[in-house]
């Protein structure tokens, strides 16, 4: 049996308290010392950020046609401290006495204009509903200029690197996004489609 190299004990140091050194809407800057770190002398700083908005949500929805292949649905919006737009999944905050799946529900109907059913995984939008034909978005006034678009599941990582390379530098890939698409592209490398495991 083959044993990885051995890592050491690693030593676990001593963290004091973090200090606070401002504080916006939704993010907290605090400054925490620590030492008796591995292989370092003395007490070090570390600055880092603490979230102060509630939990959120994102949404994977699916847009299944008896006819046509499946599509995810999917939205794009500007993001200041990227400096440019990003595509990325319907997502939203949960209120407060709000449950998850009710918080998905909402932020769907909000930032696409599409009704679903939530599941556990994926939302299945089933477009042979009235409601789905021709969704409009209900945004609120903070997420003005956010467009929703769909694309296919079967070629979504290409379709993505299509947009980005359409766009050029003014349009970033959501790190979430990026993964399920890689993970959809591993999986029809390996099984050869990639919507067999939405199709239960």
């Amino acid at each position: 049996m083959h044993h990885p190299l051995p890592l050491g004990p690693l030593t676990l140091p001593v963290v004091g308290p973090s200090k606070p050194l401002g504080a916006g809407r939704w993010l907290a800057l605090e400054e925490t010392t620590f030492s008796g770190k591995q292989g370092a002398t003395g007490t070090r700083t570390w600055e880092g950020l603490t979230s102060l908005a509630p939990v959120a949500v994102d949404i994977q929805a699916i847009l299944k046609h008896p006819d046509k292949p499946h599509r995810i649905v999917l939205v794009v919006q500007y993001r200041p401290a990227l400096g440019a737009y990003t595509i990325e999944f319907p997502s939203g905050l949960i209120d407060a006495g709000e449950l998850p799946i009710e918080a998905a529900k909402r932020e769907l109907k909000e930032e696409t204009g599409y009704t679903a059913d939530p599941v556990i995984v994926f939302d299945n939008i089933d477009l042979t509903k009235q409601e789905n034909q021709r969704p409009v978005q209900e945004l609120e006034e903070s997420e003005a200029g956010l467009q929703m678009i769909t694309l296919e599941l079967e070629n979504l990582r290409n379709q993505i690197q299509d947009l980005l390379d359409l766009y050029q530098g003014r349009l970033v890939v959501d790190s979430r996004l990026s993964n399920f698409a890689a993970g959809i592209h591993v999986h029809k490398s390996l099984f050869g489609s990639s919507t067999t495991i939405l199709d239960s």
